[in-house]
């Protein structure tokens, strides 16, 4: 991914996200607790029905280990658009960037999702794979000016 404009993207995106974790085990440090799920979503979602009650990923069997994400579009691994993940899934998700920098995926991968199912394979993480209804998320934008602004889905 170094070599190209896309793969840099994809690790700086890695590494936020590795930092937003980092800044989460912090608060929940501080906090004196943890949470029991996480969430990313990349920032072109948009909801388009409301979020599952939460209990709906806890109750599954072995929640903590276990990460969600839609089935379409995963190109052969983890559609990375919207994910779901329990708390000991978080760690292996969300230091991607590290993993990759350390080499401990090292077999080679045709794309991100593909390299995110093997990384959390590799870690004993549970994949589901979720319809649109259980996570409602469309890729879209928000354009105009701020007395005029509306969002434009994208079409599949």
């Amino acid at each position: 991914p170094q070599s190209t404009k896309t793969g840099r993207r994809l690790l700086r995106l890695w590494k936020a996200r590795e930092r937003l974790w980092n800044a989460t085990q912090s608060h929940e440090a501080k906090m004196l607790r943890k949470y029991d799920l996480l969430l990313w979503l990349r920032d072109d979602s948009v909801w388009v029905a409301r979020f599952p009650d939460p209990t709906t990923f806890l109750k599954a069997p072995l929640a903590s280990s276990s990460v969600w994400a839609r089935s379409c579009g995963s190109w052969g691994g983890v559609n990375d658009k919207v994910v779901v993940m329990g708390r000991s899934a978080a760690a292996p998700m969300l230091t991607l960037y590290s993993t990759f920098l350390a080499g401990d995926v090292a077999e080679p991968t045709k794309n991100s999702e593909e390299y995110m199912k093997r990384a959390a394979r590799r870690a004993g993480l549970v994949l589901n794979y979720t319809s649109f209804d259980v996570l409602p998320e469309a890729s879209a934008m928000i354009i105009g000016e701020p007395r005029n602004i509306s969002v434009c889905a994208l079409r599949l």
